[in-house]
């Protein structure tokens, strides 16, 4: 999953910082040009690999180092 992927390596190379807000879901994929469920999956993938967390009524947030679970390619 490429947009992932790309969030992943951002929060990795500290492009993206702890507790930083990420884009909205439906912005994300217009800056993209990929569709809201494909940002969706990916959120959704970082959430469940410890990369995010959506904090409902408030947006979604990058969570610490120490909660993640690199995502395999291979």
């Amino acid at each position: 999953m490429a947009s992932a992927e790309l969030i992943e390596q951002a929060i990795e190379h500290k492009q993206l910082a702890y507790d930083q807000r990420l884009l909205a879901q439906r912005v994300f994929a217009a800056l993209l040009q990929i569709t809201h469920d494909a940002v969706t999956s990916a959120y959704d993938l970082l959430e469940l690999r410890g990369y995010i967390r959506a904090k409902l009524g408030s947006g979604t947030y990058v969570l610490q180092e120490n909660k993640r679970v690199p995502i395999d390619t291979h």
